[in-house]
Order: structure tokens, then C-alpha cells, then sequence
């Protein structure tokens, strides 16, 4: 297992200032972790983190084990995916009709690739997913699983009506590249990409496998400047809880825009001043307290799978 973090960041990685602060420092499965903040554009960020080599060892070979006991996939993962699919494609219902081949990036065990062919009568599904174990699994369900995206993309396929990457983008370092390769060789001129990440401003997200903590404003700047134009959003619990005021995610839905930003947008001083408040109130919310309380033991200490 790879514990021991090799990259030391001395600038932002979203808008490069080297204006940066301690923001927390968290125990994660009993792996120390610090995070940071940009005091230009309000990004929040693993530091120090791993290298790229570090990264992709890590997903290839501990990530599933530390996350979920088993590199294996497992009955309660298999139902967690199936509730988030539940509400995704309820999310995206307005696309019913409009979208012919998906993407799915993370695609994990196959989930919500079958239930978006089912629901949406999608005649092309495809996945990309690190996880041999996971990958083999989605496979023997009739889905074509790539290991990364340039294994797809060296495969040359048509582009695609909808990509998504649910839990994903705080796993990405390099983010900004990340999308705009997405957007050069896979997504169709039409297309539309979606996106759920944990809300920095609704909880907090510090995990090893996150070096990315997003809230609305810096998702966004990240989209503008992988050349997307964010066209709905939305804060909330779901399928955790369905409490008004919960706020622990993110979902977000662009499309290819003429337009890319140059640089992430300032920060306000307010927007600096009230992160760790977002933080705690997310954490005396009578909605995440109830959540926990619904699950078993096992789970409240450590072995909840994300």
C-alpha cells in the first residue's frame, strides 16, 4: 500500500498562484493528509500528494482494497452504485431522447453505464475504469471497459452524446487537462458532460484519493477553462439523504462552449473567510447525522465505501 506521499506542491494547481495557506489536516483510514488553500482564485487541495507514477500505482493496486476492504466488487458497493445510477438518470432525464452512445468514465462495475442503455435507449455504451477486478466485472456484462481514456481515444471511436464522471474529477490532478482532452477527442459537438464531485461547502471531501476539493465556483472555473459553459447545478444529498438543506454534492451539467477561460476567477475575501465555516456546518447538519445513523457500525468506522 502507498502511504507515503512523493510531490510537494509549490503553486495553486488550478490557477498556478504560489499565494497558498494551510487550510486543514485530516486522518483518513489513519493516513495523516493536509490540504491547502489558494488565496487567489479559492481552490482547495491535497498538499503534499503523490507523484504521477505514485497515482497511477495507487488506482491499479490499492485503491479498491483501502476503500472497500477488497479489491473485489462487493454486494454493498453494488448497491450504493445502484442507488447513485437511480438518481442520476433521474437527474438527467431531460436528455431522454437526445443522447444515442454514453461514456462513462470511472464506470466502476457497469452500473450506471446498463442503467442509462436501459432507461435512455442508448445503442453505444462505453467505460473507462482503472480497477481490473471492477473492469473484468463491467466486461462480463457485455460493456466495452478501456483501462484510461488514452487507451479509448487510441481506439479512435466516434464521439459520444453524453459523458459523465460521477466521484471522479476530485481524483484527477491535472483536472483542466483532463477535460480538455475529453472535449477535443471524445465528446460530440453537441454533446453533454456530466459531473458530480463532493461539495467542499456542504462537508468536506479530504480523503487519500482526493487531491481535489471543488465547490460550485471553482467546478466552474474548472469547466471555463477546459473550454465548458456550466448550463445546471445543483447542491444536495442524494441518494445519501433528501434533507433541503443538505449540500454534501455537486452536480453539474455543461456543453462544449466557444469560449475557454485563460486563468480561474478571483476569490472574494468573503468567499476566503467562510470555507471552514461551509465545512462545520455541513458537519451539524441533522441530515449527514441521521445518514450515519442509518448504517451499520462496520460502516461508521471507516469501511463505508465511496
Amino acid at each position: 500500500m502507498i502511504t507515503s506521499f512523493d510531490k510537494v506542491l509549490e503553486k495553486c494547481p488550478l490557477c498556478s498562484s504560489p499565494k497558498i495557506k494551510p487550510f486543514a489536516n485530516w486522518t483518513f483510514k489513519k493516513i495523516p493528509l493536509q490540504y491547502q488553500q489558494c488565496h487567489s482564485c479559492g481552490f482547495i487541495f491535497q498538499n503534499p500528494t503523490y507523484s504521477a507514477a505514485s497515482w497511477g500505482k495507487f488506482y491499479k493496486t490499492d485503491y479498491r482494497a483501502l476503500y472497500n476492504d477488497d479489491s473485489k466488487p462487493a454486494a454493498e458497493v453494488i448497491k450504493i452504485q445502484n442507488d447513485r445510477a437511480d438518481h442520476y438518470s433521474q437527474w438527467l432525464s431531460n436528455l431522454n431522447g437526445k443522447v444515442k452512445s454514453h461514456l462513462d468514465i470511472g464506470s466502476s462495475a457497469g452500473i450506471f453505464l446498463k442503467k442509462i442503455k436501459d432507461s435512455f435507449g442508448v445503442v453505444k455504451s462505453t467505460g473507462v475504469e482503472p480497477g481490473d477486478d471492477y473492469r473484468q466485472f463491467a466486461s462480463e456484462n457485455g460493456f466495452d471497459i478501456f483501462e484510461d481514456i488514452d487507451q479509448l481515444i487510441e481506439s479512435k471511436p466516434e464521439k459520444y452524446d453524453l459523458i459523465t464522471l460521477c466521484h471522479v474529477l476530485e481524483h484527477i490532478p491535472d483536472m483542466v487537462d483532463f477535460l480538455k482532452k475529453i472535449r477535443a477527442h471524445l465528446l460530440s459537438e453537441n454533446g453533454f458532460l456530466f459531473i458530480e464531485v463532493p461539495n467542499i461547502r456542504g462537508g468536506q471531501s479530504f480523503e487519500i484519493a482526493h487531491p481535489n476539493c471543488f465547490s460550485h465556483k471553482t467546478l466552474n472555473d474548472v469547466l471555463e477553462m477546459a473550454g465548458f459553459k456550466m448550463v445546471r447545478h445543483a447542491e444536495h444529498g442524494m441518494p445519501r439523504t433528501n434533507h433541503k438543506e443538505s449540500k454534501i454534492y455537486l452536480s453539474s451539467l455543461s456543453t462544449p462552449s466557444e469560449k475557454q477561460a485563460e486563468k480561474a476567477s478571483l476569490a472574494s475575501s468573503e468567499y476566503l473567510d467562510s470555507s471552514l465555516n461551509h465545512i462545520r456546518k455541513g458537519f451539524t447538519l441533522d441530515s449527514w447525522t441521521m445518514f450515519w445513523l442509518k448504517y451499520p457500525i462496520k460502516k461508521l468506522l471507516g469501511k463505508f465505501p465511496v
